[in-house]
C-alpha cells in the first residue's frame, strides 16, 4: 500500500503508536533510556500529513483555529518548531500532551511573532557590537605591536595557545571568498601571513573574543580595549562577549530565544543602583543578553539608540512574555540606567 493511500484508520494507529510526532528536544522523551546499559530506543515516528497535524493539535485542545488555517500555517511554519512554543501551553507529563483548557492558537503565534522580532533586534545589534569589537582589538594591537602581533607568541599566555589560535585563524582564512583575500593572494607573497586588518575580517566572534582572551592580562594594549568599552575587569568582559557571540549563533540559526534557557551564562555584576545575575534577576535569560548589549552599545555605536527600540519592543510585549524572560518590574529604568556612562565594570 503506497503513503498517500494509508487509510484514515492507520493514520489514527499511527498517532497512537507516536502521541507526539516531531516532538521538541526539550519535551520528555519517553520511553528512552539514558543511563546503564540498555541502549537507546530507535527513533521510528512517522511523517504526518499537513492535514493530520493540524487535527492532531486541534484534538488536544488548542482553540481559535480552524483545520484549513491551522494547516496554512504549518505550511510555512513547521509543526517540529512550533512544538518549541507551545511546549509551555501543554501539559507534557501526559503521554499525549494535551494543551491546558482554553489555550488559544492566537497566544502561541504571538509568542512565535515576539520572538521573531526580538531575535532580528538582537542580532542586528549583536552583529553592530561584533564589528566594533573586532575593529578596536585589532587596530589598538596592531598600533602597539603591528600588523602581525597575532602571530607573536610572547603576546599570548604560552605558545601553544598561539599556535592554537593560529590554525584556528589559518582554517578561516582559507575558506572565505572574499574578494579583499584573492587581490591579496594574486598580488603579495602568501608565505606570510596577511595583517591583522585583513586576517580578521575573515574570523568570527567567537574566535576574536578567545584570541583576546587569551592575550597576557599585563598587555597594556588589551586593558586599552577594556577602557574603550568602558570595563575594568577582563574576566567579566570576556564573559560577556562569549554570552553574545552563543546569543549570535541561536539567532543567526533562527532558533527560539524569548523563552529559552540559555546554557551560557555571562559573569554577574553589581554596580551602584544595578544587581543583576546574583540575587534577583536570572542570567540564564535573555533579558541578560538584553542588558548585556544595551551597555555595550552605548559605548561603540550610541547613535544606533538599541535601547529606545528594545524598550519599544518590550514595552508591547504581553504580560506573559516579560514574565518568561524574567524582566524585573522597573525593567525600563534599568535598561536606561545600563546606557549611561557612569561607572565600569
Amino acid at each position: 500500500m503506497k503513503k498517500k493511500e494509508l487509510t484514515r484508520c492507520g493514520v489514527l494507529t499511527k498517532r497512537i503508536n507516536n502521541s507526539t510526532p516531531q516532538a521538541s528536544l526539550e519535551c520528555s522523551n519517553s520511553g528512552v533510556v539514558l543511563s546503564g546499559k540498555n541502549p537507546k530506543q530507535k527513533y521510528n515516528k512517522p511523517a504526518l500529513s499537513l492535514n493530520d497535524l493540524a487535527e492532531l493539535m486541534l484534538e488536544r485542545g488548542v482553540k481559535g483555529i480552524t483545520v484549513d488555517e491551522l494547516k496554512q500555517r504549518l505550511r510555512f511554519v513547521s509543526y517540529y518548531r512550533l512544538r518549541g512554543y507551545t511546549y509551555i501551553y501543554q501539559d507534557n507529563a501526559k503521554e499525549d500532551a494535551p494543551f491546558k483548557p482554553g489555550t488559544q492558537w492566537k497566544r502561541i503565534w504571538d509568542d512565535y511573532c515576539f520572538d521573531q522580532d526580538l531575535r532580528m533586534l538582537m542580532f542586528d545589534g549583536i552583529s553592530r557590537y561584533e564589528i566594533a569589537f573586532r575593529s578596536v582589538v585589532v587596530a589598538t594591537l596592531s598600533e602597539e605591536y603591528g600588523g602581525q602581533w597575532y602571530e607573536e607568541t610572547e603576546l599570548f599566555e604560552s605558545d601553544v595557545c598561539c599556535k592554537d589560535l593560529l590554525k584556528e585563524l589559518d582554517a578561516l582564512w582559507k575558506r572565505s571568498k572574499e574578494e579583499f583575500k584573492e587581490h591579496y593572494l594574486s598580488s603579495y607573497d602568501d608565505s606570510v601571513r596577511p595583517p591583522a586588518w585583513m586576517m580578521f575580517e575573515t574570523a568570527t566572534m567567537g574566535i576574536v573574543n578567545k584570541i583576546y582572551s587569551k592575550l597576557k592580562n599585563s598587555l597594556e594594549a588589551k586593558k586599552s580595549v577594556l577602557h574603550t568599552f568602558g570595563f575594568k575587569r577582563a574576566d567579566v568582559f570576556i564573559s560577556w562577549n562569549h554570552h553574545l557571540n552563543y546569543v549570535r549563533n541561536i539567532c543567526a540559526h533562527h532558533a527560539r530565544l524569548f523563552s529559552k534557557k540559555l546554557v551560557i551564562k555571562p559573569m554577574a555584576y553589581k554596580r551602584s543602583g544595578i544587581e543583576w545575575g546574583a540575587n534577583r534577576a536570572d542570567n540564564a535569560s535573555v533579558y541578560a543578553s538584553i542588558c548585556i548589549l544595551v551597555r555595550l552599545l552605548s559605548y561603540c555605536m550610541p547613535e544606533y539608540q538599541f535601547v529606545q527600540r528594545i524598550q519599544t519592543l518590550l514595552s508591547n510585549a504581553s504580560f506573559h512574555q516579560r514574565e518568561i524572560m524574567h524582566l524585573p518590574d522597573k525593567w525600563d529604568e534599568e535598561l536606561a540606567l545600563l546606557a549611561k556612562h557612569d561607572g565600569t565594570f
